[in-house]
């Protein structure tokens, strides 16, 4: 049974991999908004990032990351993924290049995600490159499910997260470069307030559902901010439950090259099928 468990878990898992407020909290607290604030104003970011899940009866981590950019401008996301150890760890059988490909994440209009991967694309019907998912009409409709962690790999997303700390932010030091290392407890509920209009509605629900899955609304993180006020570094790690024992869950997102020409269009129609839900591909029923 937990065996079975870990399976099911490792397969939503990998579903959130493909997608990857205003607290109070004193002076650190305002450092993280400013910051938070100050990252998002930068018309592009490159972005890079690294998730480790420790599933309980696992032998060993599972590790995935990506690369790719944030165009603020248009409120949108293009990451780079190597998932091949997280769909293997879930079970499904193909070679790895199946699972390497590339995601972009619409955030103006709710949150609509375009994925490019060879194994998805194979199973769409009709076949297309591309591969479109309305996550927020998903999350709507199917209500929760360990699925709806597939925020955690939109890192547009979590800069607002950071401007939602619970209570007090405690600053751990500064290295010779200048950036400061903080401590921090952010608040889910709480940090929807702070999206665009757009993606708020999506990101309240998605937040009341996901915290009663994690039986609480805080999540432990640590960020890094340059001397010039941009977040260079975000880990936040989420203790997923599974009946007695907890999953931990840590992802890290690394900011850089702030303002660099960069623009992240989406993927014209005709190469575009919609999809209700990724798992389907993926051989379930969701």
């Amino acid at each position: 049974m937990a065996a079975a468990r870990a399976q099911v878990l490792v397969v939503a898992l990998a579903c959130l991999a493909l997608l990857a407020g205003c607290g109070g909290g004193g002076p650190s607290g305002e450092t993280l908004l400013k910051a938070s604030q100050k990252t998002l104003g930068a018309n592009t970011v490159s972005v890079d990032y690294t998730a480790v899940a420790t599933v309980p009866g696992a032998k060993r981590a599972i590790r995935f990351a990506g690369t790719g950019t944030l165009d603020n401008a248009q409120a949108r996301t293009r990451v780079t993924d190597d998932l091949s150890t997280l769909f293997t760890a879930a079970g499904i059988k193909a070679s790895k290049t199946q699972f390497r490909g590339e995601e972009l994440i619409d955030n103006s209009a709710g949150l609509i995600v375009y994925f490019r991967f060879p194994y998805f694309s194979a199973r769409a019907k009709p076949m297309r490159p591309w591969v479109r998912v309305d996550l927020g009409g998903t999350i709507r409709v199917q209500g929760a499910s360990l699925a709806l962690l597939a925020f955690d790999q939109n890192p547009w997303q979590y800069l607002y997260f950071l401007q939602s700390p619970n209570g007090k932010v405690t600053k751990v030091g500064t290295d010779a470069a200048g950036t400061t290392h903080y401590k921090a407890s952010l608040d889910l509920l709480n940090y929807p307030k702070n999206l665009p209009a757009a993606s708020r509605n999506v990101a309240e629900f998605f937040a009341s559902q996901f915290t009663k899955l994690l039986t609480q609304r805080y999540l432990p993180s640590e960020v890094w901010i340059d001397k010039a006020g941009y977040v260079r570094e975000l880990t936040i790690t989420y203790p997923i439950p599974i009946g007695i024992k907890v999953l931990n869950y840590t992802l890290t997102i690394h900011y850089s090259g702030f303002g660099k020409p960069a623009s992240v269009s989406l993927p014209p129609d005709s190469q575009v099928v919609n999809v209700a839900s990724l798992t389907r591909l993926l051989g379930g029923a969701g």
